[in-house]
């Protein structure tokens, strides 16, 4: 293993509260394609129907494998609220000890 791990983001509309994102967080880490999730708030600005739009959104980054990336953006798509659900991926190095928990937890 060369220490490489999948990030994931998405957002979740801000409306919905703690527990809601909660149990969609409890949701995917069911799925035994996710690791770890980490979830903040934000302010989103964006253009949506040629109208700017500035709202509190909830940002889930997970951290999974590179074998399960594919996967795991299926099932977002999916279980998304949104119509057009932000998902976007990149690698990441992780220390090794990180990177075998993250690959362990997503067999």
């Amino acid at each position: 293993m060369d220490g490489t791990i999948s990030v994931t983001q998405t957002t979740m509309p801000g409306h919905m509260n703690d527990a809601e994102v909660g149990a969609w967080c409890h949701e995917a880490l069911s799925t035994a394609m996710v690791a770890c999730l980490k979830v903040t708030r934000c302010r989103s600005v964006y253009m949506w129907d040629e109208e700017v739009k500035n709202d509190h959104e909830w940002v889930i980054q997970i951290k999974t494998s590179l074998e399960s990336r594919d996967a795991l953006v299926s099932w977002l798509t999916k279980n998304h609220p949104y119509d057009v659900p932000e998902i976007i991926s990149w690698r990441a190095h992780a220390e090794p000890n990180y990177q075998s928990w993250i690959h362990n937890q997503t067999e």
